[in-house]
């Protein structure tokens, strides 16, 4: 997958310097020894989120001399939790973790930390209860995310209007957490209409064009529709063309995916948020790597990019981001 960005390679080493030095903050207790080799389980292949998060991955690794493998749980948490404990077996200096099921995760990363086995998650949370076992997180704030988004809708729809809510999958950190924060501010305009609900599932647009063609039958004058992430919303604006609706509905998404940026190009995606997954890929090799050679954890919540139609034409302010990464 192409990155949106053509970009020197003098500019992106700053750019990931910048990101991987600026936010560590001295915990203690790493063990002294080199990062030689990291073992990584991820969410789903077919997300090109998570295609960009190991990208960045690979390229860190790369060029800090660490080997790296990966592996897919392709959905299924049960698979992800034999992934990871097939993974400890290989004893890795440290390990890359995109949580399916936030609870299912709690008992095999803390049996790597047992294993003195060191555990970065990515692009999700663990549940609560886990957070004890894992070195850091690099997932993003969702709340906010869900506030953006919210707050776009509103001000679109001057504060009145009905709209319906696509989500992820129930449980999951990234829907729910989105949700607190979308919910506190529709909760602050009672002209906003919640019509219903939806847990897709699954991150695919055929889950989301379902989704809509079903909001859209009981209610053909929906105003707008909140979606978790992008690969959903690119099935709800397929059900919204299939239709021929007649009046505007505005689609808000989230992830910065390629072909989200094609569609608000196109006028038919309103809103997405880029969690730049490329940077957070790389700054999961370096919260390993500081941790291994000098004890340091990196804390700091990754950035976001708010785009729109208004702005998709200037994103390559978003290389100051390490947003993208090389061709």
């Amino acid at each position: 997958m192409k990155s949106r960005l053509v970009v020197s390679g003098f500019t992106l080493a700053a750019v990931i310097g910048l990101a991987a030095c600026g936010s560590s903050s001295s915990s203690g207790g790493g063990s002294k020894h080199e990062l030689k080799n990291v073992a990584v389980s991820m969410y789903a292949r077919d997300n090109p989120f998570f295609a960009e998060v190991v990208k960045g991955i690979q390229y860190e690794a790369k060029r800090k001399g660490v080997k790296v493998s990966v592996v897919w749980a392709e959905n299924d948490p049960g698979q992800e939790v034999t992934n990871i404990q097939n993974l400890i077996t290989r004893q890795p200096d440290g390990l890359i973790v995109s949580p399916i099921d936030p609870n299912a995760l709690v008992p095999p990363v803390k049996q790597a930390k047992a294993a003195g086995i060191p555990s970065v998650i990515v692009t999700d949370d663990i549940a609560p209860s886990g957070k004890q076992y894992q070195l850091t997180s690099m997932s993003s704030d969702y709340a906010d995310t869900g506030r953006i988004k919210a707050q776009y809708i509103v001000k679109q729809l001057h504060g009145q209007g009905k709209v319906a809510v696509v989500h992820l999958i129930r449980g999951l950190a990234f829907t729910e957490e989105q949700w607190k924060g979308a919910e506190s501010v529709f909760a602050k305009n009672p002209g906003i209409q919640i019509v219903g609900q939806i847990y897709a599932g699954a991150a695919a647009s055929d889950k989301g064009l379902n989704a809509a063609e079903n909001f859209l039958t009981a209610h053909p004058d929906l105003n707008a529709i909140y979606v978790d992430n992008d690969p959903l919303a690119l099935g709800v604006i397929q059900a919204i063309k299939q239709r021929h609706v007649n009046h505007k509905v505005i689609v808000v998404g989230a992830d910065g995916t390629p072909d989200a940026m094609n569609e608000l190009k196109d006028k038919t995606l309103d809103l997405t948020v880029d969690f730049c997954g490329f940077n957070e890929g790389v700054r999961a090799i370096d919260a390993l790597w500081d941790y291994r050679t000098n004890g340091k954890v990196d804390t700091a919540k990754p950035p976001q990019q708010v785009i729109t139609q208004q702005n998709v034409a200037q994103q390559s302010t978003a290389l100051l981001h390490g947003c993208d990464g090389p061709s």
